[in-house]
């Protein structure tokens, strides 16, 4: 089977809910500064001289943000983006670090809908949820200078939005919705930063 048609099932929800982003990036050389409530450090996946990546370690799953490149993610992004892996060389990656191999399973998406999600009758969770990510989107393009550069930015969250969707899974809808919610707020508070005029 090739990869495209291969998911991850427990083991992605698990290395997110037991690893952490911080611990990870301070074992690969990462130092990273507090900065209020967040923590922050140069960004490891672009040149800067000022610290532009900031890590949210408050909420259930830990992600990062950076200002300068736009990369973002959690724990299992920041692996594949650090070590140049791709997902399947990443969810090994922390099999062999980390107590996961017993949860370690691939099926195809065929048969996870057939085993698990075409018996489903209620997707009346779908429609509330994608309406929302649509607004949101509507609502972050509609005051943007460069909307292709602004979609183009959070096009990788709304992957993940449509995949949730075509495996109608609530849970990873729900936080597909939740972390694009947090990245645009973040941008969105960037514009408006910029836009400010200088004195």
């Amino acid at each position: 089977m090739s990869e495209k048609k291969l998911i991850y099932t427990d083991i992605c929800e698990e290395i997110k809910d037991t690893v952490s982003l911080q611990e990870e990036m301070e074992k690969h050389g990462i130092t990273l500064i507090r900065s209020g409530r967040k923590l922050k450090c140069a960004c490891p996946f672009h040149n800067e001289k000022d610290p532009s990546l900031y890590i949210n370690t408050e909420d259930e799953i830990e992600w990062f943000f950076c200002f300068g490149c736009d990369k973002n993610g959690t724990v299992i992004d920041f692996i594949q983006y650090f070590l140049g892996l791709n997902l399947t060389e990443t969810i090994r990656y922390f099999c062999d670090n980390y107590n996961f191999r017993n949860s370690f399973k691939v099926v195809s998406i065929e048969d996870l809908l057939t085993k698990k999600f075409k018996e489903k009758k209620d997707r009346r969770f779908i429609i509330p949820l994608a309406t929302q990510s649509s607004l949101m989107v509507y609502d972050f393009l509609k005051g943007s200078e460069n909307k292709v550069a602004d979609l183009t930015s959070i096009g990788h969250l709304l992957k993940e939005i449509d995949e949730a969707i075509e495996m109608e899974d609530r849970e990873y809808l729900k936080a597909a919705t939740r972390v694009l919610s947090d990245v645009i707020k973040i941008k969105k508070k960037k514009r408006e930063n910029n836009e400010q005029p200088t004195s």
